[in-house]
């Protein structure tokens, strides 16, 4: 099993919401407190729970790229353009899952707790279900590819 902040914390002899709060560059937690938590988690190469902490947050970290189909139209270049661009862009902030909007017969799978955002590659009309589902569900949306008349999409 990895680190945890509790180990952090036993090490640099504070708690470990102390440990949480340093981590997460709380402004009520003192500089020097800071770096010396950061330097221990460094040095013993600890990696967050985002499972752990996407609970506490109410978050999923996780970004959605969704094409209308990945099967059919989707050129293979424009394709890797996408993901890569949208991946280095995301880093180590957020997972990214790739799907085609096809692969959901039913859009109940698709909500707020599973993803923070969705982005769009979208090549008609026939997409408005899936956009207005994302509104309705209050998942923030953005599409790429063609306009859409919605106050509310970027």
């Amino acid at each position: 099993m990895g680190v945890t902040i509790k180990d952090i914390a036993r090490i640099a002899n504070v708690s470990h919401t102390t440990v949480s709060r340093a981590l997460n560059d709380s402004p009520f937690i003192n500089e020097d407190t800071k770096v010396k938590i950061k330097s221990i988690a460094k040095e013993l190469n600890y990696v967050p729970n985002y499972s752990a902490k996407s609970l506490v947050l109410d978050r999923s970290y996780n970004i959605g790229l969704f094409f209308t189909t990945i099967s059919q139209v989707t050129s293979p270049m424009f394709f890797y353009e996408t993901v890569s661009g949208v991946n280095s862009a995301i880093k180590e902030s957020y997972n990214l899952v790739v799907r085609g909007i096809d692969d959901y017969k039913k859009f109940t799978l698709i909500n707020n707790k599973r993803f923070d955002g969705i982005i769009l590659m979208s090549q008609s009309n026939s997409d408005n279900s899936f956009i207005y589902y994302l509104l309705e569900k209050d998942i923030p949306v953005v599409v790429l590819n063609r306009d859409v008349d919605e106050n509310s999409i970027v």
